[in-house]
């Protein structure tokens, strides 16, 4: 009887460990896709921080060549203006 009883209990601690492992293990799936996700995510707004600022570097640049093509002018009709 005694035997029988042992028996049981170990067979149900198995059961209790294969379900408890089982229960970790899509735990950890479950964790390892969000952690996937979240680093596809952090990676696409990289990128779209680096596109912004070569935008921004773009448009500062485009911003400063057309200021010296104005002061340019500037001084160009200020020399016509002396001139004439």
């Amino acid at each position: 009887m005694m035997e029988r009883e042992t028996v049981a209990k170990m067979a149900a601690s198995a059961d209790g460990q294969t379900k408890y492992g089982q229960s970790v293990k899509g735990l950890l799936t479950e964790k390892v896709s969000t952690c996937g996700a979240d680093v596809i995510a952090l990676t696409k707004q990289v990128l779209k921080g680096s596109r912004s600022s070569e935008f921004l570097g773009h448009a500062a640049r485009n911003m400063v060549m057309q200021e010296d093509a104005i002061l340019h002018s500037e001084d160009v009709s200020k020399y016509n203006h002396t001139i004439c």
